[in-house]
């Protein structure tokens, strides 16, 4: 902060002479040093942070002292900030402090005489924060340095499949086919009792199957590997697959479905049923006219033309209305055309299915051992470690089944094959969180536990973006380089090395 002492000099000489100017120059140089003290401790706090981050104790003292320690490290290094800024703005004034501000020497003033206090404010709490902390982790005699992982594996999605084979879904993939193959769409909601009638017997010539189930259960997976198989892609002429996830935007929707229809063939071909004013339509919306009526006649169009499926992936819409207003179109569409959906919500199936829900659970113990065991061990492992295959049993009794958690937890293991690794993750805290009969959120946690601290930081500011937002990825750099996240390294700017990340 040596910049600091030779502009605040400079304002001095420039004023009058006075008691008050001779009494910020005196405190001058012990600023200075507070403030090069205060920045080295925030170095070795945040070393101190991104280690106790390692460590989950089952503790709500620690995981209180953990906040607090952040907090004082957040207020601490927002006001080295403050001092950085005025630095800059200096040096791009031209190291001129009438050019940089309109009172420079009130602005001295207000500086100087408060900076100190606060300054040893903030070094106080950082000091007893971190003392604290320190004496929890030696209370918990926890000795043994944090493990942790450089990779973080994400989730793709879409209309194909992405897994090289799928385990355990035989009787559900033919249960959904056969509903979709039903001819003519005969299907409806029934009641408890096959012989009694269902109380809404569908009328609509477009059927609705909901797939439920929480989420890493497979939905999407199911639903792709139904779409994409060879009966259902003979008996559909027209497939379409839409990922709607938390908005449900009826007009964007509307808009999907028709863009993801190939236009052109419906006006070809001698079975074709559009007639000259369906074509005025098409032609109407391809110019342009894309108001939300013409974008119902169009699809209404598509839907009376062929026999096709539309999946929906993802829903969370619990207003009905919305749902309506988006089916009204496809309603009398051509007969034997299905709607298949996915979701974790049950009062979403029931808003739009015409027919009974496909619930989707947990593996079944052999199936989900088959697939948990290539994730951890990966394929070809008919040889392995009988001491790490013992664990991996283990483990997978705590993931209730669930695919994304065999992924998760699978991937962790598969990067380190070592027997202290995989006990480490078998012993978490993370397993003792409260849970639901089938909640994966222990297995997620591990995955960002996981993760090296600069990288936490760098994925936990994601959380300030909506769900399903599309992040520009030169935007979240600059969030992360604005936010001090990404430092120089091997010779390397900040902006290059988050960009090779």
């Amino acid at each position: 902060m040596r910049w600091l002492l030779s502009f605040a000099k400079e304002v001095v000489q420039s004023a009058a002479a006075s008691v008050a100017a001779n009494e910020l120059v005196r405190l001058l140089p012990s600023l200075d040093h507070d403030l090069e003290v205060l920045r080295t401790t925030l170095l070795t706090t945040r070393l101190r942070v991104d280690k106790a981050e390692q460590w989950r104790f089952k503790n709500p003292h620690f995981d209180q002292l953990l906040m607090q320690l952040k907090a004082a490290f957040y207020d601490a290094e927002d006001l080295i900030a403050e001092f950085d800024y005025v630095e800059l703005q200096q040096k791009i004034e031209g190291g001129h402090a009438s050019l940089l501000l309109s009172s420079p020497l009130d602005f001295v003033k207000n500086l100087i005489s408060r900076a100190p206090d606060k300054v040893r404010q903030y070094q106080r709490r950082l000091d007893d924060a971190a003392t604290a902390l320190e004496k929890v982790i030696v209370d918990l005699n926890f000795r043994d340095e944090p493990k942790r992982s450089d990779v973080l594996r994400r989730r793709q999605t879409g209309s194909f499949v992405t897994e090289p084979e799928v385990f355990g879904r035989d009787e559900e993939r033919e249960k959904v086919i056969a509903l979709l193959l039903r001819p003519g769409g005969e299907s409806g909601r029934t009641s408890n009792s096959e012989s009694v009638p269902a109380k809404r017997i569908k009328r609509d010539n477009v059927s609705v199957l909901p797939i439920v189930g929480i989420g890493g259960m497979g939905k999407t997976t199911l639903a792709q590997v139904v779409f994409n198989d060879p009966r259902v892609r003979h008996y559909f002429e027209t497939r379409i697959w839409i990922c709607v996830s938390e908005i449900f935007d009826v007009k964007r929707l509307t808009k999907e479905v028709i863009n993801n229809v190939d236009l052109s063939h419906q006006t070809d071909g001698k079975n074709s049923s559009w007639s000259r004013g369906n074509r005025k339509n098409l032609t109407l919306y391809q110019t342009g006219g894309k108001n939300f009526s013409s974008l119902q006649v169009v699809l209404n169009e598509i839907a009376m033309s062929k026999r096709f499926l539309l999946v929906l992936d993802d829903v969370w819409n619990e207003d009905k209305m919305e749902w309506e207003k988006f089916y009204a179109p496809m309603r009398n569409g051509y007969r034997g055309s299905m709607i298949l959906t996915t979701t974790r919500s049950s009062k979403v199936a029931d808003i739009m299915g015409t027919m009974d829900c496909i619930f989707l659970e947990g593996l079944a113990a052999d199936s989900f051992w088959e697939f948990f065991k290539i994730r951890a061990f990966g394929y070809g492992n008919e040889k392995v470690d009988q001491e790490l295959e013992s664990i991996a049993k283990k483990i997978a009794t705590k993931l209730k089944g669930t695919p994304l958690a065999a992924k998760t937890v699978g991937g962790l293991l598969k990067e380190k094959m070592d027997a202290k690794h995989w006990r480490s993750i078998m012993n978490s805290e993370m397993w003792k969180l409260r849970q639901g009969e089938n909640d994966i959120f222990p297995a997620l946690q591990l995955s960002y536990q996981y993760l090296p601290p600069h990288l936490k930081r760098c994925f936990a500011i994601c959380s300030i973006f909506p769900k399903d937002h599309e992040i520009d990825e030169v935007s979240l750099i600059e969030l992360w380089l604005a936010q001090g996240f990404v430092t120089s390294e091997d010779n390397m700017l900040p902006e290059d090395v988050a960009t090779s990340a």
